[in-house]
Parts: C-alpha cells; structure tokens; sequence
C-alpha cells in the first residue's frame, strides 16, 4: 500500500487520536503540570514575603469561543457521516486485495 493511499483510507483515525490527543493535554495533562508549578511558584513568592500572583488554567482550545472544537467537531462528524459509502465501495471493489 503506497502512502498517499494510506493516508487517504486512515486520516480520519489520524485526525481522532490527534484531536483525543489535544483535548487529553488541554484539560488533563496542563492543568496538572500548571498546578504543580504554580504550587511551587507560590510556595517559592510567600517564603519571600510576597503575595502569589499565579492565576488559574486556561485551557487553550476553549479560547476564542471554543471554535477549535466546534471546527472538529464538524470535520469528524461530517466524514464520518459518509465513511460508510466509501468503505462499501471499497469492500465492493473486485480489484482490492
């Protein structure tokens, strides 16, 4: 199998464990690490004396309206709307091993 075919038959898997994989960091992974460094900061600013001035997680892809998750919402969804056709058209083909 060449890799444009490859690409063409699986960028929608690719394109889900990408989106898994962002949403997973920007709620999961970031806050936590944020959380143990803004411990530490504040830990770090009242030995000194002074007051913490960290603020809170922002997740990244909520901002500007969440537009990046209704952006691939729409890209899965609609693909995965007419994947179905395309994997009959494919099982039907006579040529395909």
């Amino acid at each position: 199998m060449g890799i444009n075919k490859a690409i063409n038959r699986h960028w929608r898997d690719h394109a889900a464990v990408l989106y898994l994989f962002l949403c997973l960091c920007d709620f999961f992974i970031g806050p936590v690490v944020w959380n143990i460094q803004m411990n530490d900061y504040c830990n770090m600013m009242v030995a000194k004396g002074l007051v913490c001035d960290a603020g809170r997680w922002l997740p990244l892809t909520l901002q500007g309206g969440g537009i990046f998750h209704i952006s691939f919402g729409a890209i899965l969804s609609a693909t995965a709307w007419k994947k179905k056709e395309e994997l009959e058209i494919h099982n039907n083909r006579a040529d395909t091993p």
